[in-house]
């Protein structure tokens, strides 16, 4: 029995299992009751993931043998690997009872505490183990572990090169040092471990895709791109067509994010993505399609429906688009508003008290005010919560029962509905396009001709109003406004038209240039002065801002220059805007392109200009004239 048993161990130490497992069994066949060859051969069940097994042969070897170190230990690890954490501390305890310097019980004891949470236990654990195996590089690994676990980094940092140090050729202790680094916030050190990682494994996808990330924040972005690239794995390869979107580089990441689809289609966040660039692009349609799957791989991916929202917008699919642009509410960031007044359904209000209240900005405001006097028609009384700025302006609509500026307490209300969510509410089919709807403050308007009168020394000139930027703050700003080159050739163009007097309602001062552009910023408080002069200009000419969509809310002639892509509610191709009659649009040919649209404003300014010149009638009716042909 004895010499069969020690056959079987043989087999065990030679790396021979299945021969030793056999050779255990032939044992417990003669003896049942055998107690090394139990826990040798739950041992071997646990080596071959049969944890369930382990634990029933290892339990009776101590039931039979006793309670010694070795059995503990193993009972210990087979615990712990069937999740069994606080049974599994308790085998480790009591082995070390018994022998209270084996490291490699210890060892064991400091991972199921570190499984457990129990990170200061598993800190104090592993110290001892680097006491009695100090030149073992994995004990300074699972000690940095814990150490990082408990956010203690700088002592992490420290275990992790002490790790590395002692086994150079390993990659582990240097990526964790990488990643510890990176939550100091140490982000060349973290870089450079990571730059360790890839000398000792170039395919390490993890590495790769980290430093990417960095370099992608430090502004190294085609490094970072070529480090994407080099991981291979799908966070990294989307990782790489993210930062091509960020960096407006929407070609290259559409490529990215089809490659990446190619493998993985049902990938939601890319799809969506994807659906996004396209809608950069200028190809409303083709993103709807992309974005139709996302939804039916993620129904509830809200980026998703308000991308398709967005699409739909665009292409004039209203009913769709305005359902899907409900899904803004849910978006990231847009904090939800708690009025304890259920949110109004649509329905007729027989003399209910209505809340309106707008969400962004002043131009969506101004937009959305078309719908109000609708409400006003199903009987109700309105309140209207909306940006301080266009208080005064709103006074002249009589159609507002009360005015509430942002932050201000509120009136008792009956119901409350987004101001946004009202096309869906009242006419989710077509657009109210009357104009005007909004009103500047008749003394205002006299107070306002009086001061812009004094430029023109009493000659006859075309007043033409110009603003060439956006709020800083809209996160599209760059590719809606005129840089400084763009700025000046604009200027310059428009110095060619003789006969016409520019006025500036763009914050901050117009940069020296050709031409004289009188600044009217100092004469505006709020939004009423700025509807007075717009009501005093023969046209305005603008990039896409709030000060544009005032001009045709108050129905003044307005020609609005847009990006390749524009805002959803410019929609695709048409030179007007169902929004405003009286504004005309001017699109880029192709992304960035903004000299030829300069140049045709230009050409239409100037045979706007002569016929101006050679008629008396009124400008409002050569403008029209202009916009007709």
């Amino acid at each position: 029995m004895k010499t069969s048993f020690h056959h079987a161990l043989r087999r065990h130490q030679a790396g021979r299992l299945s021969e030793a497992e056999q050779g255990y069994r032939q044992v417990l066949a003669r003896n049942p009751n055998h107690a090394d060859a139990l826990h040798l051969l739950g041992v071997i069940a646990s080596e071959a993931g049969k944890p369930d097994s382990a634990t029933a042969l290892i339990a009776r070897a101590i039931k039979v043998g006793g309670a010694q170190a070795a059995y503990c230990s193993s009972l210990g690890l087979a615990l712990h690997r069937l999740g069994k954490l606080d049974g599994a501390i308790a085998c480790f305890k009591e082995s070390l009872r018994v022998e209270p310097d084996e490291a490699r019980t210890l060892m064991q004891l400091g991972r199921a505490l570190f499984s457990r949470q129990s990170w200061d236990e598993a800190i104090c654990v592993f110290q001892r183990v680097t006491e009695l195996w100090p030149k073992v590089a994995q004990v300074h690994s699972d000690l940095g572990n814990a150490l990082h676990a408990a956010q203690q980094f700088d002592a992490a940092a420290n275990a992790y090169s002490t790790a590395a140090s002692l086994a150079p050729d390993d990659p582990e202790a240097p990526y964790n040092l990488g990643v510890t680094r990176t939550m100091q916030q140490r982000f060349s050190e973290a870089m450079e471990a990571y730059r360790t990682v890839i000398r000792l494994r170039p395919d390490h996808p993890d590495a790769q895709n980290n430093l990417g990330i960095l370099l992608h924040s430090a502004n190294q972005r085609q490094l970072a791109q070529e480090h994407f690239r080099r991981s291979g794995s799908v966070q990294a390869q989307y990782n790489l067509a993210t930062g091509l979107q960020e960096d407006a580089e929407l070609e290259f990441a559409e490529a990215a994010y089809r490659e990446l689809l190619t493998q993985h289609p049902k990938h939601a966040d890319a799809r969506n993505n994807l659906g996004n660039v396209l809608l950069g692009l200028g190809q409303p349609a083709a993103a709807r399609d992309e974005l139709l799957v996302a939804l039916s791989v993620n129904p509830e991916h809200v980026e998703a429906h308000w991308n398709l929202a967005i699409a739909e917008l665009s292409l004039g699919n209203f009913q769709s688009g305005w359902r899907e642009f409900e899904w803004r509410l849910r978006q990231k960031g847009n904090l939800p508003r708690h009025f304890h007044v259920p949110e109004w359904d649509g329905l007729a209000l027989g003399g209910k008290r209505i809340l309106l209240h707008a969400e962004q900005g002043l131009g969506d405001a101004i937009q959305f005010m078309r719908y109000v006097p609708l409400i006003e028609s199903l009987g109700g009384s309105i309140v209207l919560e909306t940006h301080r700025a266009l208080g005064p302006l709103l006074r002249q609509t009589s159609t507002v029962q009360q005015w509430v500026a942002r932050g201000e307490a509120l009136p008792p209300v009956d119901c409350h509905a987004p101001l946004l969510s009202l096309p869906r509410l009242l006419w989710p089919e077509a657009i109210p396009a009357t104009a005007p709807y909004l009103q500047a403050d008749p003394v205002l308007v006299t107070g306002s001709k009086s001061r812009i009168d004094e430029h023109l020394g009493g000659q006859r000139y075309l007043k033409v109003a110009l603003t060439w930027s956006g709020s800083a703050q809209y996160r599209n700003n760059d590719a809606r406004s005129l840089n400084e080159a763009n700025l000046q050739l604009f200027l310059s163009q428009l110095s060619k038209v003789n006969g016409t007097k520019f006025f500036s309602l763009q914050k901050g001062r117009a940069p020296s240039s050709q031409i004289e552009v009188i600044q009217l910023e100092d004469d505006t408080t709020d939004l009423a002065d700025v509807a007075a002069i717009l009501q005093n200009m023969d046209l305005l000419i603008s990039v896409d801002t709030s000060i544009a969509h005032l001009a045709g809310a108050l129905g003044r002639p307005v020609w609005t220059l847009l990006p390749f892509a524009p805002d959803w509610r410019w929609m695709t191709d048409r030179p007007d805007s169902p929004w405003y009659p009286t504004m005309r649009l001017f699109r880029q040919p192709s992304r960035n392109a903004w000299a030829p649209v300069i140049e045709q404003v230009r050409q239409e300014l100037s045979r706007l200009q002569q016929s101006f010149s050679q008629s008396p009638c009124d400008p409002g009716e050569s403008i029209n004239n202009v916009q007709d042909h």
